[in-house]
């Protein structure tokens, strides 16, 4: 199998590595896949920008597994696997744990600064969105 490419045209497709050649084209609708997927097992998982999706694709045929809609949060952010969770980063501010042996959204973290209306300034610009500490 090949590699996956997102694109700014509402399609994830699937290449072959050593040619180039499109294996599928799986289409968004209207959405853009900013990030880059993240690929185990069989399973290509990325997520959508402005219609906030997370998806997982069978790898060889483009085959959807299992669609979550999280109301239109866009999705900027690479997910990334750890055991049995897929990590993603929402624009609001959460960082979300999806258990990908289910499809279903586990549990989701915010931390307090990233519910004020953006970045604060004194004296440097101070970023208050993530805590990672995945174990």
């Amino acid at each position: 199998m090949g590699r996956q490419r997102s694109c700014r045209d509402s399609h994830l497709y699937a290449l072959d590595a050593a040619s180039g050649a499109k294996h599928w084209a799986f289409s968004t609708g209207d959405s853009w896949v900013i990030s880059s997927p993240a690929v185990r097992d069989g399973t290509v998982y990325f997520a959508t920008g402005a219609s906030g999706l997370v998806q997982a694709l069978d790898a060889k045929t483009g085959t959807p597994i299992f669609s979550l809609a999280f109301n239109h949060w866009p999705f900027f952010s690479s997910p990334s696997l750890a055991g049995k969770f897929l990590y993603i980063g929402s624009e609001q501010g959460k960082l979300l744990a999806i258990d990908v042996t289910v499809g279903r959204l586990a549990w989701a973290f915010e931390t307090q600064d990233s519910k004020q209306n953006g970045p604060t300034y004194s004296n440097r610009l101070r970023l208050h969105s993530w805590i990672f500490g995945l174990a």
